[in-house]
């Protein structure tokens, strides 16, 4: 073998190991720790609770976007239609989410890569239902991916949302939360694009 035949081969024995590295590594960070275009390929679940809010328009576009399946979460006993009743069984549930129960729901979570859980926030705290079932079901986000996404009014307060699921998530792997105040649905649209498209940018604060 002439030297130039041996360094021929000497690179080539190099650069392989390399190249397939490289292309092991992107596939992997698309799979595990994807951008959006990782994220299309993952079961993604949306499970968010509503008290006639803009909830379900927010969770519809989600849908759409990340061809993701929704399951709304609800209690088994219906609300009082009137705010007083309402807001004081709000309150009242906030204090006794343990004792809280659900509308039967028959998910299997096993078969989810990626959980996004949509809220409003009532009494400055994510929706009792939605609580309830992240407690009853905790273990089953170990090592999955999570997301928050918070819709809240000029005088609510998002941190102890955001809060609650990165304490009962500290097994999850965390991607960026989407935190906003309720606006109509055209800014809603602008502000979740640029979430969709630089999934990556700016964590906040809450997030760190």
């Amino acid at each position: 073998m002439d030297k130039k035949t041996l360094i021929k081969a000497i690179v080539g024995a190099i650069l392989i190991p390399i190249i397939l590295f490289i292309g092991y590594f992107i596939y992997i960070n698309q799979k595990i720790a994807p951008g959006m275009k990782g994220i299309s390929k993952l079961n993604v679940g949306v499970f968010y609770c509503t008290y006639n809010d803009d909830i379900p328009k927010f969770v519809d576009m989600i849908k759409k976007r990340l061809n993701a399946k929704t399951y709304q979460i609800d209690t088994a006993t219906p609300y009082p239609k009137d705010i007083e009743g309402f807001n004081n069984r709000i309150k009242e549930e906030n204090k006794n989410i343990e004792k809280l129960v659900l509308e039967p729901y028959n998910i299997d979570l096993k078969k989810i890569d990626y959980y996004i859980f949509a809220t409003a926030i009532i009494d400055d705290q994510a929706c009792p239902a939605l609580k309830k079932f992240v407690i009853d079901n905790q273990k089953d986000f170990d090592n999955k991916l999570v997301s928050v996404m918070v819709l809240y009014k000029d005088k609510e307060i998002p941190a102890n949302t955001v809060l609650f699921f990165k304490r009962k998530f500290y097994n999850a792997i965390w991607k960026p939360a989407f935190i906003t105040k309720m606006k109509d649905m055209k800014q809603l649209n602008y502000e979740y694009d640029l979430w969709f498209n630089l999934m990556e940018f700016k964590r906040k604060e809450l997030m760190k």
